[in-house]
């Protein structure tokens, strides 16, 4: 007897741990946030992995600082990289891994976002 739903067992399966592998992946080349730092959003997205934190311990100037570190630890060697008196962005590459950090708000919280991801465009446009 077969069941409608049988050929998607196996489908499905493999769509889970493809999908799974990716976040992995994404996991291992994106370093941690800094602690205090709290998730506001995170997705995962045709090659892409999406984070937006918020924290009222670092500057943005701070945070931009510690992804520099951070990602440079990680033998990744960063392109660009500016602060200013409320905001910072960076942008690294690793052989086919990209990566970028904005970061940026009022006198005391600070919002940043992380991409990281394989393609250069969907990065640099990740949202």
């Amino acid at each position: 007897m077969t069941y409608p739903y049988q050929g998607c067992l196996a489908l499905c399966a493999a769509t889970i741990a493809f999908t799974s592998s990716v976040q992995v992946a994404h996991a291992a080349i994106t370093p941690a946030p800094p602690q205090g730092a709290f998730s506001v959003k995170l997705k995962v997205s045709s090659g892409v992995q999406f984070a937006r934190y918020r924290t009222t311990k670092m500057t943005s100037k701070e945070v931009t600082a510690y992804y520099f570190d951070a990602f440079t630890k990680k033998d990744y060697r960063v392109s660009a990289a500016k602060t200013g008196k409320h905001f910072g962005f960076l942008n690294a590459r690793k052989s086919r891994s990209y990566a970028t950090i904005q970061a940026g708000g009022p006198t005391g919280v600070t919002f940043f976002e992380v991409c990281t991801g394989t393609s250069k465009r969907k990065v640099q446009n990740c949202d």
